[in-house]
This record gives structure tokens, C-alpha cells and sequence, in this order.
């Protein structure tokens, strides 16, 4: 059985608005403290220490609005009618509950625990894609204000600037409306909290995870960029001299973008839009859309629009432009399935564990050692095995892919390892 780490924080499964906090068996002073809960929290605190939950929490499995259907199908020890009929019990036990131990002056606690009671039963039915209309409506949203207000913006901006780039004004505005829809439909959903984000472990094992995940994804990444020298798919760039201060000015800044695109992508994708995604329709559905996400915002590209061209119908320019390597599905499927297959992979990682740590860290792993090749060669067209290496970017295709598939059960038996131990 899993055991909670200290200071882990526990899982949750709501009720119509109720949280319900899985951790610790209840005795009569949590049924106390559960009828002293003030009505206006609407927030019921139960305690039970089952290692079911706590397993499910690590599979990723429990369900949104209490529905545990995921249990059934998983590799619980308990079955899932047990922790209903538990659940159950123990709202049945709160709801009467003798007045001996009710706080003074909190009588209208029993009523809402006879209503909790009533509540806690699945007639409630939220759309099963619900978390993942709304995080991909995050994103249609953002290129809508691109569309609409990056012109608008542009005129605003220019006068305060010396070089007022288009394309850059644009897309931080999408960004800032990203950014600040998320924080909204985090908030509404409860996904605002560190577990749902995938922060839940403390902060130096989180750190330690995350190390050892760059390690990890740095050296698993290393034989397949040799094997592309190796098999001329890349060729080292003319007149680059890559000694001690050329390798520090490259590694850096590769090291520092790979953590910043991992902790942003990561966070988003893998920590609330799969938590939200596996409450309400399982783990796997999280795993798989996450994925077809993740692979599909790489095709985002930049687009640069030349000033004296530029007009109102230039927002819409600009996203038609950045999603112009959608036209061709065909030319990118190899890069697709590929990033495609990274997400499954990361997303295993973040079922297996219960956080982001460790995907984080396998993330701008790759992603370092991917801008340090780019920075210091180029693909050779050419070759005669050019067509493991894609036209998107010159690293991820058929080859990556493959890699991808060995490397993935390398990763997912290393990080099963603490599952079986206990």
C-alpha cells in the first residue's frame, strides 16, 4: 500500500459545493468538528486513513463531484462500492449525530448535515467533458483577443515605444488573456489549490523530483541527438568553435528556457487541465487529451506581419498566420505523433506520481538538450535517413518516436518503482 508523505496534501472529491477530505478514519470528535463546520464555508472536513484513497490519489483516479467510477477500473485493492458504502455511512452517522456533541448555538449544522446526506448521492451529473471544453475554450479565447484587440493594442502601444513589433504585441496580449482566464476558471473549478496544480509535495522532495527528472530527461535525451551526428541527419554549423565559453553561453540560457516552457506548459496541461479532466472523466481521458493538446499548441507558429501592411483585419491575420501549419496535416503527422507520444508519457509520469515534479523536469531536460543541438548544427535534408527527422523543426519525427517508445518504459518502470516497494 502507498503511504502519504508528511505535509502531502490529501485528495478530494467535491459534493455539490461540499469538500470532502480523505485521510484519516473518523472518530466522534471529527463528527463534532464536522457539525461545528459554519454554514456559510459549505465545506464539510471528514477525515478517513484508508490506503485506497491514497493509492487513487496517486493513480490519479478519484473522481469530480463524487463520482469514484475510475476506481472500479483501476488497480485499487478496495473496491469502490466499499469507499461509497463508507462515505456514505459516515455522512448517515454526522446527519444524526447526538445533540451531546454538537457545538452550542450551531443547531442549524444538523439540518445542513441531513442535506449533505442527500446531496452526496450521483443524481448530480456534470458534462463528462466538461473540464476539457473549458481549457480548450481558454485557448480558442485567447486567439479571439488576438484577433479582435491586438490592432487596437498596437495603436495604443506604438507612440510609447522605439520599435513596436506587431507580432510581439499580439501575442503577449493572448498570453495576458490566457493567463488571466486561467486564474478565473481555476478559481470557479477548485483547481486553484497546490494539489490540483500538481505542487502538492513539500518543497524540498518536489525539488528533489524535479532534479532528478532533468537528470533523467538530459541523459535519456543524449543517444538519440549523438545517434542524428551519427547518422549525418545533423551537421555541426560552419565555423562554430564550441569551447568552454561558447558551451556556458548556449547551455545557460537552453537550461533556463527548458524550465520556463516546462513550468508553464506543465502547470497548465499536466497539473490543472488533467486534474480536472481525470476528476470528471478518468485518468486515461486526462492522459490522451492532455496529450492531443500538448502536441497541437507546438504547431503554433510565428508570423510577422511587415508594418506597412498592417490594418484592422491584421489580428485575424496574425492567428491565421500562426495556424497555418494546420493546412497541411500530412507534412506535420510525423512531428505531431511524436509530441503526441511525449504527452502520453509525461502524463503517465503525472498519473504514477499524484505530481508535476518529475514531469517538469523530464520536460526541460528535453527541451535543453534540443535547443543546444539546434543552436550548434543543422539538419541535413539530404541524408538518406532524412526522413526520421521531420521538416517542422529538424528533431522530433519517426526517429524521435521511436525513441520515444523505448525510453517510455525505461521511464514508466523507474517511476513504478515506489508504488511496488510499498
Amino acid at each position: 500500500m502507498a503511504t502519504r508523505n508528511v505535509g502531502e496534501r490529501v485528495p478530494r472529491v467535491e459534493f455539490r459545493g461540499e469538500l470532502l477530505l480523505l485521510g484519516g478514519r473518523p472518530q466522534p470528535a471529527d463528527v463534532a468538528r464536522l457539525l461545528r463546520t459554519p454554514l456559510r464555508a459549505r465545506r464539510v472536513l471528514l477525515e478517513r486513513r484508508d490506503a485506497c484513497e491514497q493509492r487513487a490519489l496517486h493513480l490519479g483516479l478519484l473522481q469530480h463531484r463524487g463520482r469514484c467510477k475510475g476506481l472500479a477500473r483501476s488497480r485499487v485493492d478496495t473496491p469502490h462500492e466499499r469507499l461509497q458504502n463508507e462515505v456514505r455511512s459516515l455522512l448517515s452517522h454526522g446527519a444524526h449525530c447526538p445533540p451531546a456533541i454538537c457545538a452550542p448555538g450551531r443547531r442549524k449544522s444538523r439540518v445542513f448535515a441531513r442535506k449533505l446526506q442527500s446531496r452526496h448521492e450521483p443524481h448530480y451529473r456534470s458534462h463528462p467533458m466538461r473540464s476539457f471544453i473549458v481549457f480548450f475554450g481558454l485557448i480558442l479565447a485567447g486567439f479571439a483577443v488576438i484577433a479582435l484587440l491586438a490592432y487596437p493594442a498596437w495603436l495604443a502601444v506604438a507612440p510609447l515605444l522605439d520599435e513596436p513589433r506587431f507580432h510581439r504585441i499580439a501575442n503577449r496580449l493572448g498570453m495576458l488573456a490566457l493567463v488571466a482566464g486561467f486564474v478565473f476558471v481555476a478559481r470557479r473549478m477548485g483547481l486553484a489549490d497546490r494539489a490540483s496544480l500538481g505542487y502538492g509535495l513539500p518543497r524540498r522532495e518536489f525539488l528533489r523530483e524535479l532534479g532528478i527528472g532533468l537528470a533523467l530527461g538530459v541523459v535519456l535525451m543524449l543517444p538519440v541527438a549523438a545517434l542524428m551526428f551519427a547518422f549525418d541527419l545533423r551537421s555541426a554549423k560552419e565555423g562554430l568553435a564550441l569551447d568552454a565559453g561558447t558551451f556556458a553561453r548556449l547551455a545557460l540560457p537552453g537550461l533556463v528556457s527548458g524550465l520556463a516552457v516546462a513550468f508553464i506548459e506543465e502547470t497548465f496541461l499536466r497539473g490543472a487541465m488533467f486534474t480536472g479532466i481525470a476528476r470528471e472523466s478518468g485518468t486515461r481521458a486526462a492522459i490522451v487529451l492532455t496529450s492531443l493538446v500538448y502536441a497541437a499548441v507546438h504547431f503554433v507558429g510565428r508570423y510577422r506581419i511587415p508594418v506597412e501592411e498592417l490594418g484592422w483585419e491584421s489580428g485575424i491575420a496574425h492567428v491565421a498566420g500562426t495556424l497555418r501549419s494546420f493546412a497541411e496535416p500530412l507534412a506535420i503527422a510525423d512531428a505531431f505523433l511524436c509530441l503526441f507520444a511525449v504527452g502520453v508519457l509525461l502524463g503517465i509520469v503525472r498519473a504514477l506520481t499524484g505530481n508535476i515534479a518529475a514531469c517538469i523536469g523530464l520536460h526541460a531536460g528535453w527541451v535543453w538538450i534540443i535547443t543546444f543541438v539546434r543552436e550548434t548544427s543543422a539538419p541535413d535534408r539530404g541524408a538518406p535517413l532524412g526522413f526520421l527527422v521531420s521538416e517542422f523543426d529538424g528533431f522530433v519525427g519517426w526517429g524521435v518516436l521511436a525513441w520515444t517508445i523505448l525510453i517510455g518504459a525505461v521511464i514508466v518502470r523507474f517511476y513504478q518503482r515506489p508504488l511496488r516497494q510499498s
